[in-house]
């Protein structure tokens, strides 16, 4: 709860608002190493000392075939999107991912091929900081990943934004076993 830790270290702030997972503050250039100081108290306090671990939670499985540009269409229809109406997470099992290639900085780009057909093309924003390209080549991984539409130079194709890939089996080349 972001806005009541930042209600404890209000000393330090000359104002302050928001809610839990969102707030902004006004603080003297004076006073920011004092409330660093008890921010960083209250959050290891708020914490007990251990790291806050990211969830991905799957709202449905997809084949591949059903991830259409209707479908992605019609998601849309959900929204608006935020934090009480987050975007569905779909997941599809056992995709070999092919194409592999880092785009940008950091950001791993894929196509995600089911054995049951169908696929789809990918992009995992800062993945590729974690899962080298040339280590996920071929491999086999279930994804999790938003169905979005993407607009570029006048074409629009149906992608998916990637949450997170979990190897299940390496691809040639890359070594044996191992999950990700």
């Amino acid at each position: 709860d972001l806005l009541a830790a930042i209600t404890a270290c209000g000393e330090h702030l000359e104002r302050f608002g928001g809610h839990r997972q969102a707030a902004g503050m006004d603080v003297r250039a004076d006073r920011v190493d004092a409330f660093r100081e008890a921010f960083n108290r209250e959050a290891a306090a708020r914490f007990e000392g251990r790291a806050p671990q990211p969830v991905v939670r799957v709202d449905l499985d997809l084949d591949l075939g059903d991830a259409t540009r209707e479908a992605a269409h019609y998601l849309t229809y959900l929204g608006p999107f935020g934090i009480g109406n987050p975007r569905p997470v779909f997941a599809v099992r056992g995709a070999r991912l092919e194409r592999a290639r880092e785009v940008g900085t950091g950001h791993l780009r894929v196509r995600l091929a089911a054995a049951g057909g169908g696929s789809l093309d990918a992009v995992g924003f800062g993945l590729a900081e974690r899962l080298a390209p040339a280590e996920v080549e071929g491999a086999l991984a279930d994804a999790a990943f938003q169905l979005r539409l993407n607009e570029f130079r006048g074409r629009t194709r149906v992608e998916a934004h990637l949450r997170d890939l979990r190897l299940v089996e390496r691809g040639e080349g890359t070594g044996a076993g191992g999950a990700g």
